[in-house]
């Protein structure tokens, strides 16, 4: 009988540390609470790629943050994503939205998928999803949440940075509006 309560009282506190390894903390190193939103829209032509990268990451902790996942908020239409990468911040800039996947003149030697990679303290990295549209019509998301373990601890950060792409090009040149804030 001692035996039984001895190992129900193992099993009961190994459960209990297991599911606190697993539990997602909101914000973290990564995230960016008054970054506020950009907001982004391209008309494109049916099947043609663009990259969306507006996501840019800080590391603000002092362990290094690996990426676990990416999560493309509340998408709609007819999009198909590509890719998505991380690489360090450039020496010419950040993308925010160009034709392309991975846009044309931008050589990106360090990118990598995004799930897997790691941001170093005190780190930048810019997040770059890479879409088309399958059929005419008008394509996006909402926002971009990022699930990532630093120093052990699980963490989701949500950015508010909207993407929006309308197609065809002759239909849409003057009219993909930016998605409104919601």
């Amino acid at each position: 009988m001692i035996r039984f309560a001895l190992l129900s009282l193992v099993l009961v506190a190994a459960t209990a540390c297991a599911g606190r390894g697993n539990e997602l903390h909101p914000g973290g190193p990564l995230a960016c609470v008054e970054c506020g939103r950009v907001a982004v829209s391209m008309p494109l032509d049916i099947g043609k790629p663009l990259t969306h990268g507006t996501v840019l990451l800080e590391n603000r902790g002092a362990k290094p943050a690996r990426i676990t996942a990416v999560h493309l908020d509340r998408q709609r239409g007819p999009l198909q994503v590509l890719g998505i990468l991380a690489s360090p911040v450039g020496h010419k800039g950040l993308i925010a939205i160009m034709p392309g996947f991975l846009p044309r003149g931008w050589a990106l030697p360090n990118a990598g998928k995004a799930v897997g990679y790691v941001i170093q303290p005190g780190r930048h990295a810019e997040l770059l999803i890479g879409v088309r549209l399958k059929k005419a019509g008008v394509a996006g998301y909402h926002s971009i949440t990022l699930d990532y373990i630093a120093g052990g601890t699980r963490y989701r950060a949500t950015y508010n940075d909207p993407m929006r792409t309308c197609s065809p090009l002759k239909t849409y040149a003057n009219n993909c509006n930016t998605p409104p804030a919601d």
